[in-house]
């Protein structure tokens, strides 16, 4: 999709919304904006990880249910006081309050527990379904979903089916009202073999005749994990295949080179900017660039 068309379209969506603003507080003036309203004004969301946006009462029947099956017929495993301990340590670690200090790292630690619980296919299509349904209650239209195949307890290709079939059924529940889609994540906490095997996959499962989920891949994970160089290679060949490429840059506060953006295209830039200044707080800001979006969002209608 060419600036211009980027352009007419971000106006028009934005005139679009300020039009309907407009004539809700000319009928029902500004104490009328409530939560109802905000959730059934439209939205587009580019920026949600699967495994983030679990619903917070099937993550703790998981958690209950995976601490549960620790326990065998004899009586081995953890007793009952052992397994009431671990069950209540990882209900902890998920549990986000306000005024949260955890570090990133203490952060990325939810996801840890998240991956220990969901330890089957049928979890998997459950967990996407019902993110789906949520977001639709929330008044979301599009939603692009992330997330990086198992290789653990699952294959990585059963994995993506499991996601896709419960996008699907997500979709269905709602009547219509979403389109969701899909990327691919390259995790910068596994090795650069498993960032091969992604974009071997995604390229694999877009060329598929009638593709209607899977939209392109993206690089999240811990920051600490690794450097960014290591895996451009991977994304210059999803990009050389025909792949949109999303990228999660500068949360610990490197520099997102031009030199990066060129490499990987502007297709999405998911760019988290962290800085300290005088001992205040740190200031994160994150902003959310997506062409992919709306070239994929024309096709689906």
């Amino acid at each position: 999709m060419s600036s211009g068309k980027v352009a007419l379209f971000t106006a028009l969506a934005g005139s679009v919304v300020a039009f309907k603003w407009l004539r809700f507080l000319r009928h029902h003036g500004t104490r009328a904006v409530t939560l109802d309203f905000c959730q059934r004004l439209p939205k587009v969301e580019l920026h949600a990880h699967i495994n983030g946006s679990i619903r917070a009462s099937t993550l703790e029947e998981l958690v209950m249910s995976a601490t549960q099956s620790t326990q065998t017929v004899d009586g081995g495993g953890p007793d009952e006081e052992d397994d009431k301990e671990r069950r209540q340590k990882m209900l902890e670690t998920l549990r986000l309050r306000a005024h949260d200090q955890r570090s990133l790292s203490e952060c990325f630690a939810i996801f840890d527990v998240i991956h220990s619980v969901v330890r089957d296919l049928p979890t998997v299509t459950r967990i996407a379904r019902e993110v789906v349904e949520d977001f639709a209650a929330d008044g979301c239209v599009y939603l692009e979903l992330r997330s990086t195949p198992r290789r653990d307890l699952m294959a990585p290709r059963d994995y993506v089916a499991a996601v896709e079939a419960g996008l699907a059924q997500g979709e269905a529940a709602v009547g219509g009202g979403i389109v969701a889609r899909l990327l691919l994540s390259i995790n910068r906490g596994r090795p650069v073999s498993h960032a091969e095997a992604t974009v071997d996959l995604a390229l694999e499962l877009c060329a598929r005749p009638g593709n209607k989920y899977i939209v392109g891949v993206e690089l999240s994970g811990n920051p600490y994990a690794s450097s960014f160089a290591e895996f451009l290679p991977a994304l210059q060949r999803a990009r050389d295949g025909g792949l949109p490429v999303a990228v999660h840059a500068a949360e610990v506060g490197w520099p997102f080179s031009r030199s990066v953006g060129r490499s990987v295209g502007r297709s999405v830039c998911g760019f988290a900017d962290r800085r300290q200044t005088d001992g205040a707080p740190a200031l994160h800001v994150i902003l959310i660039v997506s062409v992919l979006m709306l070239r994929r969002y024309e096709n689906t209608r």
